[in-house]
């Protein structure tokens, strides 16, 4: 059963420069505390989640789409959509013939995603049977449009319950104890694959 049955977390609408939208900031009692010691990943990622968010943390003001969790995952960047498909990968504990993902992102046999007019196939975002590669500006649009409700055919007010939902949902699912440790896991999977990135000098800025 998906997350979407269960309590509420009442996610607020803010307004940011020109924008606004839905955001959650993480209840105090989901502090990123580790539950395992995983050494010198535990102090890297603790850090910058004091500083980003904590695992129920949600975003969604600054046309990101949704950001998610406390290293801030959106799908405007494509890294959300890669998160979850991570998830399909790890077994549940109570049900190891089904994945993270089965149990918390579908409910009878469809993706939760879905009653807000996307789906996650693949590590891809899915909208109207369209592949939407956040790489591309006008798709990337497209997606934040999606989770925002632009797209739906509901009348203004509704399209904003409709993004207050969404981010009630992922605030919701940041919340379960399996989901959390597998967004530690995927988050050493990213912070391994970064490790060769070599960033461009700075350029010299003013002074002498």
């Amino acid at each position: 059963m998906g997350v979407g049955t269960s309590k509420s977390v009442k996610p607020r609408w803010v307004r940011y420069k020109d924008m606004g939208g839905p955001m959650f900031r993480g209840s105090k009692e989901h502090v990123y505390l580790p539950s395992k010691p995983w050494g010198v990943w535990t102090q890297i990622m603790g850090v910058v989640a004091r500083c980003e968010g904590k695992h129920d943390t949600v975003v969604m003001y600054d046309e990101t789409g949704v950001t998610f969790g406390f290293l801030q995952w959106t799908f405007k960047s494509g890294r959300l959509q890669n998160l979850l498909q991570f998830l399909k990968g790890i077994p549940s504990i109570n049900d190891p013939a089904q994945s993270g993902f089965d149990v918390y992102c579908t409910d009878g046999g469809c993706q939760i995603f879905e009653e807000y007019g996307f789906s996650i196939k693949g590590g891809r975002f899915i909208y109207d049977d369209r592949v939407l590669n956040p790489v591309n500006k006008k798709q990337q649009k497209l997606i934040v449009d999606v989770c925002m409700g632009r797209l739906s055919r509901l009348s203004p007010p509704a399209q904003r319950e409709l993004a207050l939902s969404l981010c009630n949902l992922f605030a919701v699912l940041g919340r379960q104890s399996e989901v959390k440790d597998a967004v530690v896991e995927f988050a050493k999977v990213e912070f391994r694959r970064a490790m060769d990135y070599r960033r461009p000098p700075l350029k010299h800025v003013g002074g002498t």
